[in-house]
């Protein structure tokens, strides 16, 4: 089954003897994988648009904290140009990657 992407999953049917599914019962199975594939392609673009939404808010957050702080060393160190900002801004960027 293919989930988008490059995903892939795939559906075992299994019998207690060979041959045990005729023409008609392999189109069924068929038919109900392809309505599984969907169901869990909506799955994991669910699953990866929540993680991404998580990832941005972790993100935005840490962010926040190292605008905050470089405000903090401005502060002490009287620095006050988009220069001299970058120069404090740089090793808190570095540290939070």
């Amino acid at each position: 089954m293919n989930l988008g992407d490059e995903r892939q999953a795939a559906l075992n049917v299994h019998a207690a003897q060979p041959r045990a599914f005729d023409r008609a019962g392999i189109e069924a199975a068929e038919a109900r994988a392809g309505s599984a594939s969907a169901s869990l392609r909506f799955a994991v673009r669910a699953a990866y648009l929540d993680d991404r939404q998580k990832d941005l808010e972790t993100a935005l957050t840490s962010r926040r904290v190292i605008t905050t702080a470089v405000g903090i060393i401005m502060f002490q160190r009287n620095v006050n140009s988009p220069a001299s900002q970058a120069d404090v801004t740089r090793p808190a960027l570095r540290r939070a990657g």
